[in-house]
This record gives C-alpha cells, structure tokens and sequence, in this order.
C-alpha cells in the first residue's frame, strides 16, 4: 500500500523490510530509516534537470540517445524513492527541453 500511495517506489521495498526486522515500529520508520522516503516530483524534475545540466554536451550532441546513461546517473540519486517509469518520463521530458532549447538553459 506504501508503494501505491507514492512513498516510496518498488526498489525500495527490500531495504524497507530490512529495516523492518531490525526493528522499525512502522512502515513510514522504515522508509525514513532506509533512506527512500518520499521524494516530491518537483524534487525529482529538478535531479534530472541537474543530471542533464550537467552532460549538457552529450545531450547537444545524442539528443535522447544520451538517455541511458543518464537515467542511470539519476536513479542512483533517486534510490527507489520514486518509481523507474516516473523517472524515465521526466528524464525524457528534461532531455528534450535542453535538446530543444539550442543550449540555453531550461
């Protein structure tokens, strides 16, 4: 139900029950205890701006075909605090605003 509800995505789920047995009272202590409790969308579209941001010559020069790599660099910042389709929806949307923008910032 945690997952559905949006507080913290699936990839969470083994580091939450981890905590879980060693001891935490609740799910949400859980979460918080693993490190992947909440992470608003808002605070996830401005990770994936920072990523591009910072590849900004790959994403000039492939376009969305800088995609894999990036996503990879971002779901290591997220750490299943969101779910990997949310997150590859926003990346997506990140590259094509800077590929778009003929670098000027976003």
């Amino acid at each position: 139900m945690a997952v559905r509800q949006g507080r913290f995505s699936k990839e969470g789920i083994p580091t939450v029950l981890r905590e879980l047995l060693r001891g935490a009272p609740t799910i949400e202590t859980a979460a918080q205890r693993a490190g992947v409790s909440g992470l608003s969308r808002e605070e996830l579209e401005r990770l994936a701006d920072s990523v591009v941001q910072s590849n900004v010559d790959l994403v000039k020069a492939r376009g969305d075909g800088a995609f894999s790599g990036l996503m990879g660099e971002l779901m290591r910042k997220v750490r299943g605090r969101r779910d990997g389709k949310e997150v590859a929806e926003v990346l997506h949307t990140a590259i094509a605003r800077r590929a778009g923008a003929g670098g000027t910032p976003a």
